[in-house]
């Protein structure tokens, strides 16, 4: 078995404007920029205090925040709205954003009651860091609902239990949401945040086509002997960037194993490949000396045809 030899949507997301997205390319609204000479820049002794312990927010370390205080020390805008972010959705806060600048930001509790957080970067220092913070929070309804937790939160929130369980479902997933955070979040929501946090752990599909021709050459120098081709369509063939049309791959060791101990015989089939590109899986398989199917050659090419048997 051989192939001759030849030198593949996404939905908008939830974005709200008092709490833009983290990985969106548009800055801050100019409705929300703040004009300069703020009250909340100015040192004021009433609302300010010493940096405790000198805390920084690190989101490597401190994925989930569970504490924010006067003086507590961010190193970007970004990393103050991930752990504002999750503070709010475990304290059942619903905000919005009065400031949304690239050098400070400032946030008031929906419902008119005395929450309020301010954070800025001060003139001699890179960091942002919070300089009023009132707590005050007693009187407000919590709705089960909140437009912080966007699926980008949740994907990440629950990465290592999609890691740990792929085949987790939706309605699982909005259980485990509404049992930890007291949150009822929608079907699409659910299935949006699945979706993304295997992205993550499984990496972007489109990029790994870049990297099977590295990959075949690894093969044949790790493991001499094997044949590792990859044919690309013709048409592209000029362009700068290919069209990948199929893959043979077949280890040596493989092969060794056939010749040696398994009938002369060869079965071959193939399957459809349900994943954003699609195309078809053709395998040739052996029958060993135990009865039992041994994986001889392995392609995957566009539709199963009699070219792509060839």
């Amino acid at each position: 078995m051989d192939f001759a030899e030849v030198e593949s949507d996404d939905e908008l997301d939830e974005t709200y404007l008092d709490f833009t997205e983290v990985e969106s390319t548009y800055g801050p609204s100019d409705e929300l920029r703040s004009l300069p000479g703020s009250d909340d820049d100015e040192n004021n002794s009433s609302v300010l205090q010493p940096i405790p312990n000198n805390q920084e927010f690190l989101p490597s370390r401190d994925l989930s925040i569970k504490q924010i205080e006067i003086g507590m020390r961010f190193a970007s805008v970004v990393d103050f709205r991930l752990a504002l972010r999750d503070y709010v959705i475990k304290e059942k806060l619903d905000i919005k954003l009065t400031r949304n600048d690239g050098d400070r930001v400032t946030a008031v509790c929906k419902q008119g009651c005395g929450w309020r957080i301010h954070a800025s970067k001060p003139s001699n220092e890179q960091c942002l860091r919070i300089k009023t913070f009132t707590i005050e929070h007693n009187s407000c309804l919590w709705t089960h609902s909140s437009k912080q937790a966007i699926s980008s939160y949740l994907a990440n929130k629950y990465l290592e239990q999609v890691r740990l369980n792929p085949t987790m479902g939706h309605v699982a997933l909005q259980s485990t949401i509404a049992a930890e955070l007291d949150l009822d979040v929608s079907t699409y929501k659910a299935r949006r945040a699945k979706k993304r946090a295997l992205g993550i752990i499984e990496g972007d599909e489109a990029e790994q086509y870049s990297k099977l021709k590295d990959y075949c050459a690894l093969i044949q120098s790790t493991n001499p002997g094997s044949r590792a081709t990859i044919g690309v369509d013709l048409m592209s063939y000029d362009n700068e960037i290919k069209t990948f049309e199929r893959i043979f791959i077949c280890y040596a060791a493989m092969k060794k194993g056939f010749r040696n101990g398994c009938r002369p015989f060869l079965g071959v089939d193939g399957c459809f490949l349900k994943r954003a590109y699609g195309g078809h899986l053709l395998s040739a398989v052996a029958c060993d000396g135990n009865d039992q199917m041994y994986p001889v050659a392995f392609a995957v090419v566009k539709a199963e045809t009699k070219d792509s048997w060839a």
